[in-house]
């Protein structure tokens, strides 16, 4: 049997930045970072890596708002969520099966002006709280979220990716 390897081509990095530098993140988010985000004049696209919690049997759930979004620094450019790939929206959950769990996900926002170099994700503002509503009819109010400032666009060499506050 023959096989042929085909080269590998690899696309223009220039619009990519992998483990961005990040002036500051809310407390919540703990073991969640940011390993690529890839600017296209039709989208912006952010991939996430979260690492399932000690804390929980099972490692315990994510969601993402509906209403999160990514603002440029200076706040004048907003971009909105059009789609989020392998995480649930909120209400709906995410659910683990073990602690420790290495967990990715994208999501897609309308595009960012070329010159914007410097942005904040925005899940939900700290101070606004969520009331869920649980599988057993319980409600439980929700306020840890995925905030994100000062993610550096100009082109971060970081190959290592960090993995929460351990």
């Amino acid at each position: 049997m023959n096989t042929k390897i085909q080269k590998i081509k690899f696309n223009d990095l220039s619009n990519r930045v992998f483990n961005p530098a990040v002036s500051n993140q809310s407390q919540s988010v703990g073991d969640l970072s940011i390993a690529r985000i890839e600017r296209m004049s039709h989208h912006l696209r952010i991939d996430f890596i979260y690492k399932t919690s000690y804390q929980y049997i099972n490692g315990g759930w994510i969601s993402i708002e509906q209403d999160c979004y990514v603002e440029s620094a200076d706040q004048l450019f907003k971009c909105i969520l059009v789609q989020a790939d392998n995480i649930a929206i909120s209400p709906k959950r995410t659910y683990f099966s073990t602690k420790g769990q290495l967990w990715h996900f994208t999501l897609w926002f309308t595009p960012l002006p070329d010159f914007v170099d410097e942005i904040n994700f925005i899940e939900k503002l700290n101070g606004q709280r969520q009331s869920v509503l649980l599988p057993d009819g319980s409600i439980e109010e929700s306020g840890n979220y995925f905030n994100f400032y000062g993610i550096q666009l100009n082109g971060s060499k970081h190959v290592q990716l960090q993995l929460g506050s351990n």
